[in-house]
């Protein structure tokens, strides 16, 4: 009996980078819109968007995820962080838009009233 070797080509995956929009408006609400797939890979540049717009301590954070078809824990983890920083600072984090895979995701959490939806 011979053995034979098959190889196989696996490419290798390179994520989408995280693309992450901040503004801030007259009302005290800074928007953070969040482009691409949240994952391990990919979720230092949230965490950073998060933690900065919790830092200025505006009425409310909300963080649009319209654009976002992919999250995984790490991202749920991120949400779920910045949610009791806010609270801490004295501010309100909200998810709005979340595309409906996420919306998923958070239901399934059981986090739809923490973050508002």
């Amino acid at each position: 009996m011979t053995m034979q070797r098959i190889q196989l080509f696996v490419p290798e995956f390179v994520p989408e980078p995280l693309a992450i929009d901040t503004a801030s408006d007259l009302a005290g609400t800074i928007r953070v819109r969040v482009s691409g797939e949240v994952d391990l890979a990919t979720i230092d540049p949230l965490v950073e968007a998060l933690a900065a717009a919790v830092a200025q301590r505006p009425d409310l954070v909300e963080v649009d995820l319209a654009d976002v078809p992919f999250m995984d824990s790490t991202g749920v983890n991120a949400l779920v962080r910045a949610h009791h920083a806010a609270a801490r600072a004295g501010c309100r984090l909200r998810v709005v838009r979340p595309h409906r895979l996420v919306y998923q995701v958070l239901r399934t959490c059981g986090l739809l009233a923490t973050l508002g939806l």
